[in-house]
């Protein structure tokens, strides 16, 4: 069961712009009005089959004219340094078939100065997602999805009415222990995991992993850490013996030398070897 109030009397509405792109389009299907191109605020109210309990919450409605085709400008995903995956939603109606693309620029130019990806033939409805590459790191960019079919080209429908937006990574450091560092030694793990073994506060000895993407890009989060040695651990040198298996040799307390082995994950979870 699906109820929904209008908050703006006058104004009727007919597809609500939700992740939940099915629910969307049951209500897309459900209502045959007069709509005017404008967002308006709305109450949801429905109750679910699969969890029977009412849920109420605000959301922003998309009011597009019914019979036409329409396109709508998701959320970009997958963003690194210098590229982005732009997403969108199209059905075309009653028109069946045509073209769909995205324009895309940086903030700082005219919106008037847009680049364009190559238009694609589509038919019916669905999702399309595009990879631009070549963008400049940490800058903001606006983008759009359009729609083309016969001499007709409308733009994607989305809250901010001049289009999504993105900012390009531009992480390439990463401070792993903001007290102290000293003589590390870094090892690839699997994929994009590495781990550095290293000297920290109280000259105690520490690794952690963390993850670098092939672009550079450096998650700045640390996976794990984990401590090889609770009194000293200078100069450690770390190597790959086999599997997940990794040994650590180092300078310990007392100036003696030390060799610990340990398990490092392909996902980067640590533990020492008993």
């Amino acid at each position: 069961m699906i109820s929904i109030v209008n908050k703006n009397p006058g104004i009727f509405f007919k597809y609500l712009k939700t992740p939940e792109q099915e629910f969307a389009e049951s209500i897309d299907e459900s209502f045959g009005m007069i709509f005017n191109q404008k967002s308006v605020m709305a109450e949801i109210s429905y109750t679910s089959f699969i969890d029977p309990k009412e849920v109420n919450d605000l959301a922003e409605l998309i009011v597009i004219p019914m019979s036409s085709p329409i396109v709508i400008t998701e959320d970009a995903t997958d963003v690194k340094k210098t590229e982005a995956v732009l997403n969108m939603f199209y059905n075309f109606k009653w028109v069946d078939s045509g073209e769909v693309r995205f324009a895309y620029t940086n903030n700082t130019k005219s919106l008037v100065d847009w680049l364009y990806t190559p238009w694609e033939a589509r038919s019916g409805s669905g999702f399309y997602s595009r990879q631009v590459t070549g963008l400049s790191q940490a800058t903001d960019y606006k983008f759009k999805a359009q729609l083309r079919y016969d001499s007709t080209e409308i733009d994607g429908v989305t809250v901010n009415v001049t289009g999504m937006s993105f900012t390009t990574n531009s992480n390439v450091s990463l401070v792993f222990d903001q007290i102290k560092g000293y003589e590390p030694s870094i090892i690839h793990i699997s994929g994009d995991i590495y781990a550095v073994a290293y000297r920290g506060d109280d000259d105690n000895g520490l690794l952690i992993t963390v993850r670098i993407a092939d672009d550079g890009y450096i998650t700045d989060t640390i996976i794990d850490t984990l401590s090889y040695d609770t009194e000293k651990g200078y100069e450690p040198s770390i190597i790959h013996i086999s599997g997940d298996i990794y040994a650590v040799a180092y300078r310990g307390d007392h100036d003696d030398g030390l060799l610990k082995t340990l398990q490092i994950a392909d996902d980067g979870d640590s533990k020492m070897l008993t």
